[in-house]
């Protein structure tokens, strides 16, 4: 196990043993040429090792980020929601679709800050305001090819 935290996690593992020095955890290579065609003094040197990256703990503030809800009228929540909707209406889904076990299932598991609105918020509230865009944006259409 020791020999695990010494080359997967030296950064961490040289830490908590201040007291021992660190020893080399890369490869050595031995240096004859100094890349001028010229010898160079015989010494190793070692060379870095590659892909090893510090754990970095996340902070408190990320963390409650991560799990907090979409809050109500944010945003992201009526983007979310509007797809929802145009999921809807492009697959001539019943609005009751937002209630079903799977599919609540499947939006939890791609994102869990997400909470689907009801049937009866979607007909009340997305609904009127998704038709009345889509209403103007027909009415400028029609303009355009009208004149």
């Amino acid at each position: 196990m020791m020999k695990h935290l010494k080359t997967k996690h030296t950064i961490e593992f040289h830490g908590s043993h201040q007291n021992t020095p660190p020893q080399p955890t890369g490869t050595t290579i031995n240096i004859t040429d100094n890349g001028h065609g010229q010898q160079a003094e015989q010494g190793q040197v070692e060379a870095p090792e590659v892909g090893v990256q510090p754990f970095i703990q996340p902070t408190l503030r990320d963390v409650i980020s991560k799990r907090e809800v979409y809050k109500e009228g944010g945003h992201k929540k009526k983007q979310l929601d509007d797809l929802v909707m145009k999921m809807i209406m492009k697959d001539l889904q019943p609005l009751s679709v937002v209630e079903d076990e799977g599919f609540r299932e499947l939006v939890t598991a791609l994102d869990s800050r997400y909470t689907l609105p009801s049937h009866r918020e979607l007909v009340r509230t997305h609904l009127p305001r998704l038709y009345q865009q889509e209403r103007q944006r027909l009415h400028e259409e029609l303009e355009v090819i009208l004149h």
